[in-house]
């Protein structure tokens, strides 16, 4: 037998019972990936775009959410949207929900500390896909290093827009070697680098 995935986590779910389960999301997925994630694959329920669930306010930004299929590792993925969610959402983020993998063949810790941030890249064939979430109240400014990267690749970041929006923006390999990139307070970025 093969095991793909376990909750054995306080996932999504948890978020949603009161609010201050939904207030301490944030910290709370920065330190998942240096703790319960590290030792296996967790389903975590990722990505949760709706604001408002059962009367509870979600705090977390959709570049954060967006991440969290990236940031946490699971041989599936449950994304935690209905269908009228995708039909709001920008094509370039449907497109990168439809292509995100469940398997990778690398992972690299970029930058982070437990309950303030983290940056994990994954690698799937030729393309890396690196995301950051920000655990805190305050914007986070980073500078990735990405030297791991190859000289010739191209990227998309997708990080938050004005409001619940999201922005993209195509980076260029000079850009990507050290990236320079604003978190918004409880956001996060991904970026999707091919050759």
């Amino acid at each position: 037998s093969n095991l793909v995935s376990m909750e054995a986590v306080k996932g999504m779910e948890y978020c949603t019972f009161d609010q201050r389960n939904a207030d301490l999301q944030a910290q709370h997925c920065t330190v998942l990936p240096f703790t319960r994630n590290a030792i296996g694959s967790m389903d975590f329920t990722p990505i949760v775009f709706n604001p408002r669930i059962r009367g509870v306010r979600l705090k977390t930004t959709l570049a954060f959410e967006l991440a969290l299929s990236v940031v946490f590792e699971s041989g599936i993925q449950h994304f935690g949207l209905v269908p009228e969610e995708y039909e709001l959402m920008p094509a370039y983020v449907v497109e990168f929900l439809q292509t995100v993998p469940t398997a990778w063949d690398t992972t690299r810790f970029v930058d982070g500390y437990p309950g303030q941030y983290v940056v994990i890249a994954r690698k799937s064939g030729e393309t890396w896909t690196i995301a950051g979430i920000n655990g805190t109240d305050d914007k986070k400014n980073l500078s990735v290093d990405l030297s791991f990267i190859p000289a010739n690749a191209k990227g998309t970041l997708i990080t938050d827009g004005t409001g619940r929006t999201f922005t993209q923006t195509m980076l260029e390999k000079s850009a990507l070697q050290k990236a320079t990139i604003e978190m918004q307070p409880r956001g996060g970025f991904v970026i999707v680098v091919k050759p």
